[in-house]
């Protein structure tokens, strides 16, 4: 009984900290989720764009740079997209589902936490490039001076954006080497757990399964204990007409040592 209330505290436990575990893994889906949601924003504006003819007067040289950003625009933002998507279907699939109990759960959210660097910043550049191919664009459709005021206007509220951007980030973000993480170190020797049910009964059995596919192991062998037991309990002896040399070189129901099978031929 005393064991069993042991190993009560030590799912307990390990339960505890998967459940700090799992604040961090929806704060990093949430994170993903946002980001999706505004490049799918951004890719749709930015297709928009390229399917909408230029004037035939544009100079080449400008309706080639409008349609690059406005392209690379498109294919960072489709590169955030599909990114948060698959992190946002395996990762918490790998935490729920992983074959490592809590170690799989440490996995996905370090991973998830390795790739939003990268996303973040192929959000950004879609952003960037997204901005500007919007300033070429007001030098194809609008006169000389038009477009000028209105890059100026734009360029005003840029730096507005660039301003608010870092100082949101300097005043919020934190580094990595300064962020609390959810893992405890000191669990880690409980996170060598596993499933109990695939242990102790799905793996034998597939054991045993996978032994008899290649034919090694004989149904029949495990059986031939319980005759022999059931036959020397009904009397046998010298002179019956079953003897004990039938069964394998048992005499008075002691067993020889040269008769007796080990363990790796009794599985063969």
């Amino acid at each position: 009984m005393l064991q069993l209330y042991k190993n009560q505290v030590v799912t307990d436990v390990s339960k505890q900290q998967v459940e700090i575990r799992k604040l961090e893994l929806d704060w990093y889906t949430n994170n993903y989720w946002t980001l999706s949601s505004q490049a799918s924003l951004l890719a749709g504006f930015a297709f928009g764009q390229i399917t909408n003819p230029v004037p035939e007067e544009t100079p080449f040289l400008l309706e080639c740079i409008y349609l690059l950003t406005t392209t690379v625009a498109m294919g960072f933002e489709l590169c955030v997209v599909t990114n948060t998507t698959f992190c946002c279907m395996w990762g918490p699939g790998l935490a729920l589902r992983g074959p490592h109990g809590a170690r799989s759960v440490h996995i996905a959210v370090e991973n998830l936490r390795a790739e939003q660097g990268l996303v973040f910043a192929f959000f950004l550049s879609g952003l960037l490039c997204f901005f500007a191919s919007n300033l070429l664009l007001l030098w194809c459709y609008f006169e000389y001076w038009v477009a000028l005021v209105a890059n100026v206007i734009l360029f005003i509220f840029f730096l507005m954006i660039v301003f608010y951007a870092v100082h949101l980030t300097a005043v919020l973000r934190i580094d990595d080497k300064d962020a609390v993480w959810g893992r405890i170190d000191a669990l880690a020797p409980y996170e060598r757990i596993g499933d109990l049910d695939e242990q102790y009964v799905t793996e034998p059995v597939r054991r045993k399964t996978e032994l008899y596919d290649r034919g090694q192991f004989d149904a029949a062998r495990p059986m031939a204990g319980m005759g022999m037991g059931m036959g020397m309990g009904m009397g046998m002896g010298e002179g019956s007409p079953i003897s004990s040399q039938s069964f394998g070189g048992f005499r008075g129901g002691t067993e020889r040592e040269e008769d007796r099978p080990t363990s790796s031929s009794y599985w063969q």
